[in-house]
């Protein structure tokens, strides 16, 4: 992410519901009603670029949960010990 300027909004993971769709646009299996996580930031609206969203289901799983445990640092705190320190059940 570029750094932030003085005054413009923060960049950064957030969760947010499609309000609309242009048509023809790259924004095809998205529809209103949907639900996406992006790293724009919480802002009101954000107007998004379907490249740049991943839509989420809130039946799997809680909105918050795709910014946290499903999300980066899910994956960091997984990866980390089970991968590099090779830390095996029993050593915690």
């Amino acid at each position: 992410m570029e750094p932030c300027e003085v005054g413009a909004p923060l960049d950064g993971p957030a969760v947010g519901r499609v309000l609309a769709s242009r048509p023809g646009s790259n924004a095809e299996g998205f529809a209103p009603g949907d639900y996406v996580v992006h790293v724009l930031g919480r802002r009101d609206p954000a107007v998004l670029d379907a490249a740049g969203t991943q839509k989420v289901d809130p039946s799997l799983a809680p909105l918050p949960a795709y910014l946290g445990v499903l999300d980066v640092p899910g994956l960091t705190a997984y990866i980390g010990p089970e991968r590099f320190a090779k830390i095996k059940e029993g050593e915690l």
